[in-house]
């Protein structure tokens, strides 16, 4: 038969090269980075809105925002600028945490 069942198919192999090398670059870590951001504040807001049993409209009269920027910063697709984080670490009792890791 040739090739073992194990052995990754050569289309496999250059996507995983592919992968590698955009990795490596600067564009894509800092894109990466910006929607690590985004998606950690959805996933933030989602959760303190059922935990609270809040609206979109009741978290963003807390937060003193249009209900459109709480819609935004949840879909997970824009990434908040440092008046906005500091505004929601504020009002809802929060803090930001990151990690810095060796590759």
């Amino acid at each position: 038969m040739g090739k073992s069942a194990a052995a990754a198919s050569s289309i496999g192999s250059e996507h995983r090269a592919s992968a590698v090398r955009r990795a490596r670059g600067r564009a894509y870590r800092q894109a990466r980075v910006r929607t690590e951001v985004a998606e950690s504040v959805a996933r933030f807001l989602i959760r303190y809105r059922e935990r609270h049993s809040l609206t979109q409209q009741g978290l963003a009269e807390l937060l003193g925002m249009p209900e459109s920027g709480i819609s935004r910063l949840e879909s997970g697709d824009h990434t908040p600028n440092a008046p906005s984080l500091e505004r929601i670490v504020e009002r809802l009792d929060a803090r930001i945490t990151f990690v810095i890791e060796e590759q």
